[in-house]
C-alpha cells in the first residue's frame, strides 16, 4: 500500500448477500487498521467468474493499490461524521476456477458507501457498486475526441492533425509505437510522415529506417489496408514488418506485441493508415474505438478543407467583467435580461427588471450630453451599434469606467423594437493607464534631466537599447577634439563669481551647439577645456569624420570672434579667446569606472596628442596631427609647420595650422588676412596701438610703390 495503515484484507465468507444478484458487499477497518471485505453479493461474485468464498479474498487482492489507498483514506474520513461517500473502485484479477487469477482488464465499479454504527460503536460500511467500466471508457473516448477535433482545429494542415491525432491514439492504447503513413506527393505511394514512441534508441532507429521505404497498393499489409480500407491487424508485429522487402527488422522489444492498422478515410477516399505496436490484451475494444476516432478525423480534415478554421468558444458570462442586457426600445422600459454579473454594480436582476438600472440614468451627469448626442448620431446616420465609454453611477455612487456597445434589434419595417448591449467594466484598465501614463510623465521628466549629463548620442544609444550600463570598451578610428581657453585663471580672476558663471556657461552653451550640429560627441568638460570626440557611437567613416571635426571648429573659432565682441560691449576688458587640437588614430572608447558608478569616455595616446596640440596652437587657431591633415587636406587649407616635441613622444610629431581659421577670424573682426604663395598678411587694427598703426600703414604704402614699380 502507499503508506503504513492503507491496507486491504479478507474476510473469512461471502455472507448475507451470497444470493443476491446486485453487486453489493460490506466493509469494515479492522483493530489491525485494514479494510476488511464481506458479505460479497452474488452479482459482485458473477462478475469476477469465482465461487463466493474467493471473491472475498479476491476484492482484497484484486483492488488497484492506489484505489486501495483512497479507500481507506475515505473510510477513516467517514467513520468521523458517519456521511454517505461514492468512489470508483478499480478491480483487475478474473478468478478461474483451476487456474487460479488471470490477468484481465480491470473492472471499474462506481461503488456508494453507506456507513452505520453497530451497537458496540464500531463503524461498518454497505456498498453497492454499478460497473461502470464501459462508462468510464466511453468518457475517456469522447475526452480523446474531444482533443483530437480541438487539435484538429488548431493545426494548420490535416498532416500536423494527423500527427497529433496519432500521439493521442497511441496514449489511450498504450501503444508502444506508432505510425502515420500518408500519400506522398504523387498519392501513389504511402511514405511514413510521423511516428510516435518513446524516445528509446531502438524505436528512434526502427523509424529513421523505415522513412526510406514506400508502400503501394499491392505491398504488404498496409499496402491492403489501404486498397480494402478496412481495420486489419496481426498477432505478432514481425509478421507485419517483414512484409515488405527492405522493412528494418523490428527491435528487440518488439517482441510479444500485436500490430493494428487502422484506415483514414472520408468519403470514398483513403487520407491515410495508422499503425499501431502494443500488447495484444490491449486490443480489446481498440477497433471500435479507433475506428470512431479515424471516422472524426477523417470528418475534421473534410471540414478542414472546406473552412480555413473552426472556432469555439465558451463565455461564463457571470466571471465576466462584461454585463450583458436586452431591453424593450421603451424609454423607462425595464430590462428584458440581465446578466447576474450586474451586481458588480451594486444591482441586482431584481433592481433591473423594476427599472432601477436603466440608460442614461447610470451614466455620468458629465459624460450624459456626449453619451446622448453619440447615441443621436447613430440613429440619424442610420447604424445599428454605438460605442462609448464613460463614467456609470453604481447604486452606492460608486464611479466605475465602462465601455458600452450596444446594439439596435430592428424589425422588417427597421423600427427598433430593442436594445441588446454590453457593458465592459474598464475601471482597473482605466486605472493602470492612468498610473502608467504618471509613470510615463515621471520617466520623461526624469529622462530629460538625464539628457542634459549625457551626450546625446550615449543618450539616444542607451535609452534605444544599444549601449548596456557595464563597464565594456572597444578601439576604433576617432577624430579627437581638444578645446581651452588660454590664459583662462589671469582672465576669470579680474571677474565676479557672477559674471564668471554667466561668461563661461554662455561659451560652453555656444560651443555645445556648435558640436551638435556637426555631429561631435561631447566627451566631457573639464573646466574651461572641452573634449569631444567624431566616429562613436556612429561614424561616417574616418575621412567624413575629421572633415567634420576640423569644421567643426572652424566654425568655432568664427563664433567666438563674434562673441568676443559682444562681450566687450557689455564690459569685458580681455574675452575669452581659445586654443584647438585635433588629432585622428585608434583610441580605446567605452564604458570605464565600476560597476555602480561609470563614464562613457576615451582614453590613448591619440588622446593625448590632441590636448599637446591644443597647447600649441596661437591664438584663435587650430591646430592638427599628420592623419587629420591627410585625410581632409583636398578640403580645407593648412600649413605644415616645423615638427614639435610632446611629452610622451619620443619623435618629433608633424603639425598643421588650418588657414581657414585664421581667414574666419579676420572675416569676423575686420581684420585682414592675405596667404599667397610667398606672401602672408595677418592684421588686426583692433587690436594695435596708433604708433604701431602708424608705423605698419608706413611700411605698407612703402610696399606698395615697391610692387608697382616691379609690376
Amino acid at each position: 500500500m502507499a503508506r503504513p495503515g492503507a491496507r486491504i484484507a479478507g474476510s473469512s465468507g461471502p455472507g448475507a448477500y451470497a444470493d443476491h444478484p446486485v453487486l453489493l458487499f460490506t466493509c469494515a477497518l479492522g483493530a489491525d487498521d485494514a479494510v476488511h471485505f464481506g458479505n460479497v453479493s452474488g452479482g459482485l461474485t458473477a462478475l469476477f467468474g469465482a465461487a463466493p468464498d474467493v471473491a472475498v479474498a479476491g476484492l482484497s487482492s484484486s483492488l488497484e493499490p492506489e484505489d486501495a489507498t483512497r479507500l481507506w483514506a475515505a473510510l477513516s474520513r467517514s467513520v468521523q461524521d458517519l456521511k454517505p461517500f461514492v468512489i470508483d473502485l478499480r478491480f483487475r484479477p478474473v478468478f478461474g476456477p483451476a487456474s487460479g487469477p488471470v490477468a484481465e482488464e480491470a473492472r471499474c465499479l462506481e461503488t456508494h458507501m453507506t456507513a452505520e454504527r453497530g451497537d458496540g460503536g464500531a463503524v461498518s460500511w454497505r456498498a453497492a457498486c454499478l460497473d461502470v467500466t464501459e462508462h468510464r471508457r466511453s468518457e475517456q473516448l469522447i475526452s480523446l475526441l474531444n482533443d483530437v477535433v480541438a487539435a484538429i482545429s488548431e493545426a494548420p494542415e490535416y498532416r500536423v492533425a494527423v500527427g497529433i491525432a496519432l500521439q493521442y491514439m497511441c496514449r489511450v492504447a498504450h501503444a508502444v509505437y506508432g505510425e502515420a503513413w500518408l500519400p506522398d506527393t504523387t498519392a501513389a505511394h504511402l511514405a511514413l510522415d510521423t511516428a510516435h514512441h518513446d524516445g528509446g534508441a531502438d524505436w528512434a532507429g526502427f523509424e529513421a529506417a523505415s522513412r526510406a521505404l514506400t508502400y503501394t497498393m499491392d505491398i504488404g499489409a498496409i499496402g491492403l489496408c489501404w486498397r480494402t480500407r478496412r481495420a486489419l491487424w496481426a498477432e505478432d508485429v514481425r509478421d507485419l514488418v517483414t512484409d515488405h522487402p527492405q522493412r528494418p527488422a523490428p527491435p528487440d522489444s518488439a517482441k510479444g506485441l500485436s500490430a493494428y492498422l487502422q484506415p483514414i478515410c472520408v468519403g470514398n477516399e483513403t487520407l491515410g493508415i495508422f499503425a499501431f505496436h502494443l500488447d495484444k490484451l490491449g486490443l480489446d475494444g481498440v477497433p471500435d474505438m479507433f475506428e470512431t476516432l479515424a471516422a472524426q478525423l477523417g470528418a475534421a480534415l473534410q471540414r478542414r478543407r472546406i473552412e480555413q478554421e473552426l472556432e469555439y468558444a465558451n463565455i461564463i458570462i457571470e466571471e465576466s467583467p462584461t454585463v450583458v442586457y436586452r431591453a424593450l426600445a421603451t424609454e423607462g422600459a425595464p430590462r428584458v435580461y440581465t446578466s447576474r454579473n450586474v451586481t458588480r454594480f451594486g444591482f441586482s436582476v431584481g433592481d433591473c427588471k423594476r427599472g432601477l438600472f436603466n440608460f442614461p440614468g447610470f451614466v455620468h451627469d458629465e459624460d450624459r450630453p456626449a453619451v446622448l448626442a453619440g447615441v443621436q448620431r447613430m440613429l440619424d446616420d442610420g447604424g445599428d451599434v454605438f460605442e462609448h465609454e464613460y463614467r456609470l453611477i453604481t447604486a452606492s455612487g460608486e464611479i466605475r469606467y465602462v465601455h458600452d456597445r450596444t446594439t439596435a434589434i430592428r424589425d422588417a419595417n427597421r423600427h427598433i423594437t430593442h436594445w441588446q448591449g454590453a457593458l465592459t467594466d474598464i475601471t482597473e484598465r482605466w486605472r493602470s493607464e492612468q498610473q502608467l501614463a504618471e509613470s510615463n510623465r515621471k520617466l520623461e521628466g526624469l529622462s530629460l534631466k538625464l539628457s542634459k549629463y549625457l551626450s546625446p548620442q550615449i543618450y539616444a544609444s542607451i535609452f534605444a537599447g544599444k549601449q548596456t550600463a557595464e563597464i565594456s570598451t572597444q578601439r576604433k578610428k576617432l577624430t579627437i577634439f581638444f578645446s581651452d581657453i588660454a590664459d583662462f585663471t589671469s582672465t576669470t580672476d579680474k571677474l565676479e563669481s557672477e559674471e564668471l558663471t554667466a561668461l563661461l556657461n554662455d561659451y560652453l552653451t555656444e560651443m555645445a551647439a556648435i558640436a551638435l550640429r556637426h555631429g561631435a560627441t561631447i566627451d566631457k568638460y573639464i573646466g574651461d577645456a572641452i573634449l569631444a570626440f567624431f566616429g562613436d557611437p556612429e561614424s561616417h567613416g574616418a575621412r567624413a569624420d575629421a572633415l567634420a571635426c576640423v569644421r567643426m571648429a572652424i566654425e568655432m573659432q568664427a563664433r567666438m570672434v563674434e562673441l568676443q565682441r559682444e562681450w566687450r560691449h557689455v564690459g569685458a576688458e580681455n574675452p575669452f579667446q581659445v586654443r584647438i587640437g585635433i588629432n585622428t588614430g585608434f583610441c580605446t572608447v567605452g564604458n570605464f569606472g565600476s560597476a555602480d558608478r561609470m563614464d562613457y569616455t576615451v582614453i590613448g595616446g591619440e588622446v593625448n596628442l590632441a590636448a599637446r596640440l591644443q597647447s600649441h596652437a596661437e591664438l584663435g587657431g587650430i591646430l592638427m596631427g599628420h592623419e587629420t591633415y591627410s585625410l581632409i587636406k583636398s578640403d580645407i587649407p593648412a600649413e605644415e609647420l616645423e615638427p614639435i616635441m610632446v611629452k610622451g613622444f619620443s619623435a618629433p610629431v608633424r603639425i598643421y595650422r588650418v588657414l581657414e581659421a585664421a581667414a574666419g577670424q579676420a572675416a569676423g573682426s575686420g581684420a585682414v588676412h592675405i596667404e599667397k604663395p610667398g606672401a602672408r598678411i595677418d592684421i588686426d587694427p583692433d587690436s594695435l596701438s596708433a604708433e604701431d598703426r602708424a608705423e605698419i600703414a608706413t611700411a605698407i604704402e612703402g610696399l606698395r610703390e615697391r610692387l608697382r614699380r616691379e609690376s
